[in-house]
């Protein structure tokens, strides 16, 4: 049993999917396998991805596009690994980080474990770190209660639901746990959350290994209103689900929850605009008044690149 699976979900791919493989080939100190999980791709992803010749690396293909959840869950399902760690095709990750974090995880009795990454945009702007902190090796433990905390729509701060986690596969397969194939964004999020409500212990490590990197046309770059509301719908199963909490998370499940159907009822607005439908941004507002608010967002972030200059 290799130490890690690294499950690399794949749509489209041709570019980029050589160079995430020998990523993920060049992790240093642990035993490994590599799985690339072909979101039935329509170009040249299967034989790119196939230059990169190593007996370690493995190739499955969905009948049909799902979405990232599902890849990921065909990676994990023909996994044999001890840890179950995700690399998507566009990003990078450093030679260390799979046994930085495994050891972290192994010595700590984790059954989730995460660090900080890069965000480096192809602009040529400088790279910066999605958590502002110094990558001094430290850690931390994240308890179900800071994770919803720190996950809560339209914050400020960033949110650790957009982490890259590595997970023990026993743990999930023990508690029947997998990515929802409903969500095409926030997968992450909700997976790590139902782990939580298991029981996981979480920690994550001051470190920045991963790398993500921003492309014009990125799933994760496109928010629609069909996606708020399958996040919506995963959140209100998700805490019909939760076991009996105490007033404090009752009171975040419920921001939460708020706040997602205010993101939603946003791209709602947004996109009765978009398409010159006046009626449909009326009755969006009607039913969410609040999210309206969000407006006011791109003029803000303007107005700070603007003063910052």
């Amino acid at each position: 049993m290799p130490d890690v699976s690294i499950v690399i979900a794949a749509w489209n791919a041709e570019g980029f999917i050589a160079q995430a493989v020998s990523d993920a080939l060049a992790q240093q100190g642990i035993s490994l396998e590599v799985i690339v999980a072909d979101d039935a791709s329509t170009d040249s992803t299967r034989s790119a991805a196939a230059a990169v010749s190593d007996e370690r690396v493995r190739y499955v293909r969905l009948p049909r596009n799902g979405g990232p959840a599902a890849a990921r869950n065909a990676g994990f399902a023909a996994a044999r690994g001890e840890w179950l760690m995700v690399l998507d095709a566009d990003d990078r990750m450093d030679p260390g980080r799979a046994a930085a974090l495994v050891g972290l995880a192994r010595t700590e009795k984790a059954d989730i474990v995460a660090d900080n990454f890069r965000v480096i945009a192809q602009d040529g702007s400088a790279p910066r770190l999605h958590i502002a902190e110094p990558l001094d090796g430290s850690f931390e433990t994240i308890d179900l209660a800071m994770f919803i905390r720190e996950n809560q729509l339209f914050q400020t701060r960033p949110g650790y639901g957009y982490l890259k986690p590595a997970f023990r596969r026993e743990f999930l397969v023990a508690h029947g746990l997998a990515y929802d194939p409903a969500l095409r964004i926030g997968e992450d999020y909700d997976l790590v959350a139902r782990a939580l409500a298991a029981g996981a212990r979480y920690v994550r490590h001051r470190s920045a290994g991963y790398a993500y990197v921003t492309r014009a046309g990125s799933i994760s770059h496109r928010l629609g209103a069909a996606d708020a509301w399958a996040m919506v719908a995963a959140e209100e199963r998700f805490q019909a689900d939760a076991p009996a909490q105490g007033r404090e998370m009752r009171g975040l499940l419920r921001r939460r929850l708020a706040g997602l159907r205010d993101g939603a009822a946003f791209c709602d607005m947004v996109e009765a605009i978009k398409a010159r439908r006046p009626g449909a941004f009326l009755s969006a507002l009607a039913q969410r008044p609040l999210a309206a608010r969000h407006f006011k967002m791109p003029i803000m972030a303007r107005l700070r690149r603007a003063t910052a200059q």
